[in-house]
């Protein structure tokens, strides 16, 4: 359960620099 919801907040994290690199 931990494990989860730290991958999907690594997960997010990573989307939104993403965006922010190709902005």
């Amino acid at each position: 359960m931990l494990f989860i919801s730290m991958s999907l907040k690594i997960n997010c994290i990573g989307l939104f620099l993403n965006r922010l690199i190709k902005a």
